[in-house]
């Protein structure tokens, strides 16, 4: 009797240590390792929270044999996790489901997916790639921001829209935005050092306030026809950009646009209605600008200590240009002012040492404090600004 015991025993032991063993190979988690509820739709679970060890974690497609359809924040924050496999049927990677998982390195996302929520994988440190599969469509607000490890990540053509901060912080080389993209969201790429090649494509319509603002290893950028704004510090501090391409769709170069970047030449597009404020702002490098005619306000400090400028055009339409428009352009020899501009703003074109011809008509015209202050004008046309109603310093 105590033999046939001691047999069963044996076995129960050796039977669950069996089953147990079989659970880790496969790597499947537990259902005992989640907290769940019904999705709104009420067809599958929404995962809430993981209780487990974390590490390598397969997340079962079933749980009580009814389907895993979301996850919600349920892992955030859990600094064991190192890789995840996300089931087939999930739809949605809710808001903050891998938020600050620092030892996540790798992650299996399914087709199913269609939405990764807001800051889904945010502050994930050590995740180094990631790619997003066919059938997502809406990237949220920080989904990979701070991720500063994450150094390649593909973008399905599925995707329609790319969040605000999606991917700042990270460490991006290169990145194909695909087509079907009609906005790229604020500061979008904010802080991506590493970002050396961009491709937009045609669908886009808008590039948001600060899109690529400290992208400092990007060299160029080709913005496709179609878009109509570039936003305010779009390429602000890209120290390397020293080539871009506006297209004839754009109507408005916003405040910053390209203050701190590396630019040479540039040619804006007669479709342009305005010049932002500080849109070249400390452009060190700008010696060639091309104004339109279509341009109706150069905005204040619009290119402020672009200390390369040598002559400047400004064209007939212009009516207002800001303070500070040309301030501290110290190479800047000549300037054309037509007779359309009736209003020019308080140190517009103050401390522009080299700044010896002015060509300007005889009309009164609406100026501000000193707005050309510094310049070492020749006598004609110190002449030439009194006749045109100027009365500040020199």
């Amino acid at each position: 009797m105590k033999k046939m015991r001691l047999v069963l025993l044996c076995a129960a032991v050796f039977g669950v240590g069996a089953a147990f063993g079989q659970n880790r190979t496969d790597n499947v988690a537990p259902e005992s390792d989640f907290k769940v509820g019904i999705n709104t739709a009420g067809n599958g679970w929404v995962i809430t929270a993981y209780t487990g060890y974390g590490g390598d974690v397969i997340i079962p497609a079933e749980i009580r044999d009814f389907p895993v359809r979301e996850i919600r924040g349920a892992f955030a924050n859990h600094s064991n996790l190192a890789s995840v496999v996300i089931p087939a049927g999930v739809t949605l990677i809710g808001d903050r489901a891998f938020y600050d998982c620092s030892n996540l390195t790798s992650v299996t996302i399914p087709d199913s997916v269609t939405l990764i929520g807001d800051r889904a994988f945010a502050d994930c440190r050590n995740l180094a790639s990631v790619a997003i599969p066919e059938g997502v469509t809406t990237i949220g607000d920080r989904a990979f921001a701070d991720c500063r490890n994450l150094a390649s990540v593909t973008i399905p053509p599925s995707v329609t829209l790319i969040g605000e901060r999606a991917f700042a912080g990270s460490n991006l080389a290169a990145v194909v935005i695909p087509k079907g993209v009609t906005l790229i969201g604020e500061r979008a790429f904010y802080d991506c050092r590493s970002l050396a090649s961009v491709a937009i494509p045609d669908s886009v319509r808008e590039i948001g306030e600060a899109a690529f603002w400290g992208c400092r290893s990007l060299a160029s950028v080709v913005i496709p026809d179609g878009v109509t704004v570039i936003g305010d510090r779009a390429f602000s501090d890209c120290s390397t950009l020293t080539s871009v391409t506006i297209p004839d769709s754009v109507t408005l170069i916003g405040e910053r646009a390209f203050a701190g970047s590396n630019l040479a030449a540039v040619a804006i597009p007669d479709s342009v209605t305005l010049i932002g404020d500080r849109a070249f702002y400390e452009c060190r490098n700008l010696a060639s600008v091309t104004i339109p005619d279509s341009v109706r306000e150069i905005g204040e400090a619009a290119f402020w200590g672009c200390r390369s400028l040598a002559s400047v055009v400004i064209p007939d339409g212009v009516t207002m240009i800001g303070a500070w428009a040309f301030s501290e352009c110290r190479n800047l020899a000549s300037v054309t002012i037509p007779d359309s501009l009736m209003t020019i703003g308080a140190w517009a074109f103050s401390r522009c040492g080299s700044l010896a011809t002015v060509n300007i008509a005889p009309i009164n015209r609406r100026w501000g404090e000193d707005s050309f202050s510094g310049c070492k004008f020749n006598l004609a046309s110190r002449t030439a600004l009194k006749k045109a109603g100027y009365t500040g310093s020199f």
